[in-house]
């Protein structure tokens, strides 16, 4: 079983750049290495590579890649909105 726990400044950017669920279900979910696009969005701290994070972390949410998500923003009814 493989927990994740988002970094406290991916959630605060989340939240800053005002990035929601609707945005996610929309584009869906793509496939990536999280831990990268982890590492480019602390790094890069724009709202696209913030996006393609959430992308990312959906997909392997959805694929069963990640079983919990520690901060409990993805459920299987995924909502960000809770969290902003």
């Amino acid at each position: 079983m493989r927990i994740f726990l988002h970094d406290a400044e991916i959630l605060r950017l989340t939240k800053q750049h005002d990035v929601n669920h609707d945005e996610i279900y929309s584009l869906g979910g793509v496939a990536g290495d999280l831990a990268n696009i982890q590492r480019r969005a602390l790094i890069d701290r724009d709202r696209g590579t913030i996006v393609e994070y959430w992308r990312t972390f959906y997909r392997d949410f959805l694929s069963g890649a990640v079983d919990i998500d520690a901060d409990g923003l993805f459920q299987w009814e995924f909502d960000l909105q809770d969290y902003n």
